[in-house]
């Protein structure tokens, strides 16, 4: 059965529409190889789509094209721009990693650490490679503050690391 006139113009119908187009756009995006088109989409994207789910998606292909590209400074605003918009925890823990590289290649080592202990904190200091990084950080820049506040937490100090507390 076709749907009537009626139901083509109403607001669920026209916001289904829109949010189908996006969908398609992002796909089509997914698909394509070339950095230069990536980003022109992505960029597209976020003007066509503002109001999408799909907007945000856009914006962190965008932010890792930019960071495959070595276009640090962009690809840093890029994730932190997603920062403040995503409350998602999951989406927010590889977005930090992203942006500590970023950052990490833009000789922001403080920053870039910030956002490693950002992303331990979340997942419970699971990654013992990532915290041995954090706590080489504060020893070699002498911060005895930080550095205690972390060997004194046991999940820190399990399994790798905890020669370091000792």
């Amino acid at each position: 059965k076709v749907l009537s006139v009626k139901n083509w113009k109403s607001k669920g119908f026209l916001e289904k529409v829109a949010e189908q187009s996006a969908d398609s756009h992002l796909k089509i995006t997914l698909k394509v190889e070339n950095p230069e088109e990536i980003l022109a989409r992505t960029k597209e994207c976020q003007s066509k789509f503002k109001n999408s789910k799909v907007s945000q998606e856009c914006l962190i292909i965008e932010a890792k094209t930019e960071l495959k590209l070595q276009q640090y400074e962009k690809a840093e605003k890029q994730f932190t721009t997603l920062m403040s918009q995503v409350k998602d925890a999951n989406k927010v823990q590889p977005i930090l990693l992203m942006r500590s590289d970023a950052r990490n290649k833009l000789g922001r080592l403080d920053d870039s650490v910030h956002d490693l202990f950002q992303y331990q904190t979340m997942t419970e200091f699971k990654d013992a490679d990532i915290t041995q990084t954090i706590l080489q950080h504060y020893w070699f820049k002498r911060d005895t503050q930080h550095l205690d506040t972390l060997l004194k937490n046991p999940k820190v100090c399990a399994g790798k690391n905890a020669e370091a507390c000792e």
